[in-house]
């Protein structure tokens, strides 16, 4: 994990605080102001966040579909990929990952907003036996 501060455990998913967010990011700043919120007050500067939407564009309906494919293979070839043409000084204090960290994934979230307020989440982790 990166940063210090660590969210209460009732805060994350059975228990469990993911690798790091992979983010929509809308790039609108009413948007991203209100997911930077709600992920500090969540997860705090413990859990990193990222967004591919700068390397692949809106891709509209299968945003979140390429999302939980790229961090699928950030899980199988250790790796949380990189923010590209994000603002550092725009989100003060959020863990936005700029540049891509090497490390073992073992599981993260996908956040993805459609217009008209139709949201979801998922979690997906690592198979434990």
């Amino acid at each position: 994990m990166v940063g210090g501060t660590d969210a209460p455990l009732s805060k994350t998913v059975g228990g469990k605080r993911p690798s790091y967010v992979n983010s929509q990011a809308l790039g609108m700043v009413e948007n991203d102001t209100i997911e930077a919120v709600n992920h500090m007050e969540i997860f705090g500067e413990s859990v990193p966040i990222t967004s591919i939407k700068g390397v692949t564009g809106h891709t509209f309906g299968a945003s979140a579909g390429m999302q939980i494919i790229s961090s699928l293979i950030g899980m199988e070839r250790h790796f949380i990929p990189s923010t590209v043409h994000a603002v550092q000084n725009d989100y003060p204090g959020v863990p936005i990952v700029y540049r891509t960290i090497q490390t073992q994934v073992d599981s993260f979230i996908v956040t993805s907003h459609g217009y008209g307020g139709n949201n979801a989440c998922i979690f997906i982790s690592r198979y434990e036996r």
